[in-house]
């Protein structure tokens, strides 16, 4: 058989906390496929060490002990074009630290099975919006897989359900509360016909949200007893997450849990009930609450109309969960569906069920004679990788399987109204069933115009700045000569697979032009994504030293031997212990920096001593005989770099920096901006910590977020006069645009 044919497919849950590949095995049945350590669920954890990279048990496990060089969360960053984490000065973006998690995660698999996995679903949050689902279908690419598509999360765990259940025709609500973000689904679901009637959700909020709580709780039990802030320690906060995470398990089981918390010396034993933990959290679990009835709402139905609730995600294990869901649905937990697995399970249904359709649709086109010559080759290849991928006794009940989806965001152009405000014009509102198309009658707005540029736009608002910018189409070569006022039909289309066409018609001339905007990568070429992808996959065999071989430079040593080797800017700078002791180095200027010895022969900004006798760099003076960069003083004996803790707590000013407040002494990158206002986050990506304690463990992007500008559409754009008077229906617009 033809490599062509030899496709074996795969459904992934690529998860916040936790990821899982499921297949059909050997009996027709889909099944998640254990990892290397024979686990059916694999921590998304990636730990970068200097031979290798590790992916799941064993990386979350270090991350108490080699925190700077573990990364977790990563899903909460997709689609974040501007966020990289630095890991031995090299920077890695969201879709790069997923293809990681990817790439190991089907290598092990592939193990497993003795044979490769070609093509895959991966799923995402059903409020995922262009940008997210768009990185997420890039990761899949660099991890050098076929990506079918990108599958609702609740729509994957309704698959799985109604696969097995092909006899019930129910309305099903799917709460999905996973580790980092939290979707809420009704479905319509009669046997292999399943119709998603509505869908909202917070992109984050999951089960690290509960962890946090728990954490802060025991941290100020800790300030309270020893005056020592645990969060404030790499290690310690570290050791911290994976403890109240355990916790927060135990007392899904038990009405107790004991939490052991380690700081500096110090040590606090605490003892948390149920009761109490329930108490600490009631605000994040009345969060979810409140989206159970927005979502009842759109899919205008009440509680009696729901016959199936499906939990999915280990955080509905939580009996505060379960207990709320009884008591709003009056329904519990379907019996049969894991949490943990229904998802990739249901991914691993869509993908034989695209790969069916794929083969059908083509059969049909050759039958009818539409097919071209490229078509007709591949329908063969087609149908013989469906023989080879899909069991036979189930190609045609999967044929059949229809599953209409809803658009979770907006989608709508950009245009100007009289007096020049602003305005997103949604041509698609959200909840519509998908494929949907949508045609509005515009005007031109001057004579001989022969371009229309249309900004396309994703939200709910009206306010453009409100909105999320997916793309620009510029619909160039209409008919010359036209005079003003000419009519110009525009169709806005977007299907399941998340493309959106934009097509235009000249009334007059009956000439048509189409644009598509497609997912492609973020500023990634196909070749720059295989070429990543190869770069990926020697750093999973072979390690970072391996891949990027350049002596010892950014590695290990620099030039003289030993700086940028034991913490530089890996261990500590940024961390808690940049210019106390550690600064970028970690040991340079503390005993080896310069080889020992200066021109004179003496100890130079090695042993301790300046070329004037007194100590440098390393025991606490400068030059000067003042304190320096560790001691907390600068070369004139003041303070220096920070008050005495850069990056940590204070600025030049000797006020909170990059911790709680700015150079004015203003809250920074936390929640306010540099002026004491609100910024762009909220509470800036981690809830009250930067890269030292608290990365991405807080409410960004659920505060009180700053809109960026999208700017105005140009003139000659579409929908606007020359005054900038905005025209649809026939009306008379600048530009169309």
């Amino acid at each position: 058989m033809s490599d062509d044919t030899k496709r074996k497919i795969a459904g992934i849950d690529l998860g916040t906390t936790y990821s899982a590949i499921a297949h059909f095995d050997e009996y027709g049945k889909v099944d998640i496929i254990p990892n290397s350590d024979n686990e059916r669920i694999t921590p998304s954890v990636i730990l970068f060490e200097d031979d290798e990279v590790i992916v799941g048990k064993i990386a979350k496990n270090q991350a108490v002990s080699n925190p700077e060089n573990v990364v977790q969360f990563v899903k909460r960053h997709m689609g974040e074009p501007d966020w990289v984490r630095v890991i031995n000065g090299r920077e890695y973006t969201p879709e790069i630290l997923s293809a990681i998690i990817l790439k190991r995660i089907v290598s092990d698999a592939e193990d497993q099975l003795g044979e490769e996995i070609t093509d895959v679903v991966i799923t995402c949050p059903a409020y995922f919006n262009d940008n997210e689902r768009k990185a997420t279908t890039d990761a899949g690419k660099i991890a050098g897989l076929n990506v079918l598509g990108i599958l609702n999360e609740p729509t994957a765990a309704a698959i799985a359900y109604g696969m097995n259940n092909l006899e019930k025709e129910v309305k099903a609500l799917v709460y999905d509360l996973g580790g980092g973000t939290f979707d809420v689904t009704i479905l319509d679901v009669k046997g292999n016909n399943i119709q998603v009637l509505a869908t909202d959700g917070e992109r984050r909020l999951g089960g690290k949200d509960w962890d946090d709580v728990l954490l802060n709780h025991v941290a100020e039990k800790f300030m309270d007893e020893h005056d020592i802030d645990p969060r404030e320690d790499p290690e310690a906060y570290q050791d911290l997450v994976i403890k109240v995470e355990d916790a927060k398990k135990s007392l899904s089981k038990k009405p107790q849990a004991k939490i052991f918390a380690q700081c500096a010396g110090k040590s606090l034993k605490l003892s948390v009930t149920r009761e109490e933990f329930q108490e600490l959290t009631l605000p994040l679990l009345e969060q979810t609450e409140t989206y159970l009835d927005v979502v009842l709402k759109k899919a205008e139905l009440n509680w009696n109309d729901i016959d199936v609730v499906i939990h999915v995600g280990g955080s509905t294990r939580m009996p505060a969960v379960q207990e709320m869901l009884q008591r709003v649905t009056g329904k519990g937990p379907e019996k049969g569906v894991n949490p943990d697995e229904c998802v990739a399970i249901g991914a691993a249904y869509w993908a034989a069920i695209l790969m069916v359709r794929e083969a059908n649709e083509l059969k049909e086109k050759v039958d009818a004679g539409q097919a071209t010559e490229e078509e007709q080759q591949q329908v063969e290849v087609a149908q013989a990788a469906v023989e080879e991928a899909v069991p036979e006794e189930i190609v045609g009940m999967l044929g059949g399987v229809v599953v209409t989806n809803v658009n979770s965001h907006s989608l709508g152009i950009g245009t100007v109204l009289p007096g020049g405000r602003r305005k997103n014009l949604i041509m698609i509102p959200e909840q519509t069933p998908l494929p949907a198309k949508v045609t509005k009658v515009f005007g031109t707005a001057q004579d001989n115009q022969v371009s229309v540029e249309i900004k396309i736009l994703e939200g709910e608002s009206e306010d453009p700045d409100e909105c999320v910018e997916i793309g620009t189409c510029v619909i160039s070569d209409l008919p010359p000569n036209r005079p003003k006022g000419s009519k110009v039909s525009v169709t806005y289309s977007y299907n399941e697979d998340g493309r959106i066409e934009i097509h235009a018609r000249d009334h007059e001339t009956g000439q048509e032009v189409s644009t598509e905007i497609r997912r492609d990568a973020q500023g990634l070429s196909e070749e720059e994504m295989d070429s990543k992808g190869e770069e990926i996959a020697r750093l999973l065999e072979e390690g970072p030293e391996a891949v990027y071989d350049q002596g010892y430079a950014d590695q290990g040593y620099d030039d003289q031997g030993y700086a940028d080797q034991g913490y530089a800017d890996q261990g500590y700078a940024d961390q808690g212990y940049a210019d106390q002791g550690y600064a970028d180095q970690g040991y340079a200027d503390q005993g080896y920096a310069d080889q020992g010895y200066d021109d004179q022969g003496g100890y130079a900004d090695q042993g301790g001593y300046d070329d004037q006798g007194g100590y440098a760099d390393q025991g606490g003076y400068d030059d000067q005989g003042g304190y320096a960069d560790q001691g907390g003083y600068d070369d004139q004996g003041g303070y220096a770099d920070q008050g005495g803790y850069a990056d940590q707590g204070y600025d030049d000013q000797g006020g909170y920096a990059d911790q709680g407040y700015d150079d004015q002494g203003g809250y920074a990158d936390q929640g306010y901006d540099d002026q004491g206002g609100y910024d762009d986050q909220g509470y800036a990506d981690q809830g009250g910590y930067d890269d030292q304690g608290y990365a991405d463990q807080g409410y960004a992007d659920q505060g009180n977020e700053d809109p960026g500008g999208y700017g105005y559409d140009d003139p000659g754009g579409y929908g606007y006069d020359d005054q900038g008077q905005y025209a649809e229906d026939g009306g008379y617009s600048d530009s169309a645009g």
